[in-house]
């Protein structure tokens, strides 16, 4: 009896020092001045929390308004260097034309030049042409005058054969006149029978 008794009186104080622990740790966790204390250190954090997200946001403001500064400075220094190169491009497009035209007058200029040399060398031409015409008429009329006086000179002409061949110096005259004496012609120097003389050949070689 005295041992239960014993049992029971320390299971009991055991119980009182646990509910006098658990008395003791609500009272350190829900005191009012830790439980203000713990508010702040929240309401801190979240301040803090807030804080950092509203600078994280105003640096990313700043970055796109960096960004789009950047972007829309890029947009009009490309604009104005796009202007520029449309004005030098409307420069030099005229420059071109203008010597295109200058080249095409020069061009223009030499091509009438041309055309009036060569209408010249056609009036030219046929200036030849037509004389060029009328001289062979009078050649074609000179060439019938002279068969025609070749043919009458040579009425009186006659032709003797197997005639020896001399030197340079033959006299051809002489030997025919001993030609006609031998064959009994009567041969009279006044009558001039024998105007002139030659060979027809040239020396035979033998």
């Amino acid at each position: 009896m005295a041992s239960k008794k014993n049992h029971d009186s320390k299971s009991s104080m055991r119980k009182e020092k646990k509910d006098n622990t658990q008395d003791k740790t609500l009272n350190t966790y829900f005191s009012p001045q830790q439980l203000r204390e713990q508010q702040k250190n929240v309401k801190y954090c979240m301040d803090d929390t807030s804080v950092s997200l509203e600078s994280l946001e105003m640096d990313a403001r700043k970055n796109s308004d960096k960004e789009l500064i950047t972007t829309s400075q890029l947009q009009i220094s490309l604009r104005a260097n796009l202007e520029e190169i449309k004005k030098d491009l409307a420069v030099t497009a005229v420059e071109i034309k203008t010597e295109i035209k200058q080249e095409i007058n020069l061009l223009t200029a030499k091509l009438q030049k041309f055309e009036d040399q060569v209408n010249e060398l056609d009036f030219y031409v046929k200036n030849v042409k037509d004389e060029c015409g009328k001289s062979h008429c009078r050649i074609f009329d000179l060439e019938l005058k002279c068969n025609d006086l070749e043919d009458r000179s040579r009425r009186k002409n006659l032709r003797f054969r197997n005639f020896v061949e001399g030197g340079r110096q033959e006299d051809l005259k002489q030997t025919l006149k001993d030609y006609f004496l031998d064959l009994g012609i009567p041969f009279n120097e006044q009558d001039q029978l024998i105007e002139r003389c030659h060979r027809l050949f040239k020396p035979q070689t033998i």
